[in-house]
């Protein structure tokens, strides 16, 4: 887990994420053929050190806001380096409070991917509504190593 990090205010929060090979969930993996699509999973939560009032605190900052979640991967030899699955974008509800968890899930098609071992890593930042300009919330998780190979 990682921690998401705002440069002007008391709001901050955790994310983590897994590789899946089904997109619903199930158990996370570190393996996946070429030719298989899987996903990337993003969850995280968002809280305010406010002592006054936290669920003021965090509406203020992300109320008609959006987050933009984007998997990067980087390989350690000769594969692809770069950012896969294009990026998803998770409107911040008006419910939002201290504590509001959110979910963000990655597609990433077959064959993306040669094989080889690649870092993972998921990006999070806020975005202004019309998703133009990051507002200075952000944060990432790096993944466990990914290996992709040839079906034999």
């Amino acid at each position: 887990m990682t921690t998401i990090q705002s440069l002007t205010a008391s709001v901050g929060g955790d994310i983590s994420a897994a590789v899946y090979l089904d997109p619903t969930g199930g158990t996370p993996v570190e393996v996946v053929r070429e030719d298989n699509a899987f996903s990337v999973k993003a969850d995280w939560s968002v809280s305010s050190s406010d002592a006054v009032d936290p669920d003021g605190d965090v509406r203020s900052m992300l109320l008609g806001r959006q987050w933009r979640v984007q998997a990067w991967v980087e390989s350690i030899s000769a594969g692809f380096d770069g950012q896969v699955g294009g990026n998803v974008l998770v409107a911040v509800p008006a419910t939002v409070a201290n504590g509001t968890t959110f979910t963000a899930t990655i597609d990433v098609p077959a064959n993306t991917l040669v094989e080889d071992i690649y870092e993972v890593v998921v990006r999070l930042d806020l975005r202004d509504s019309g998703n133009t300009s990051n507002i200075g919330v952000c944060g990432y998780a790096e993944l466990p190593k990914l290996m992709v190979f040839k079906r034999p």
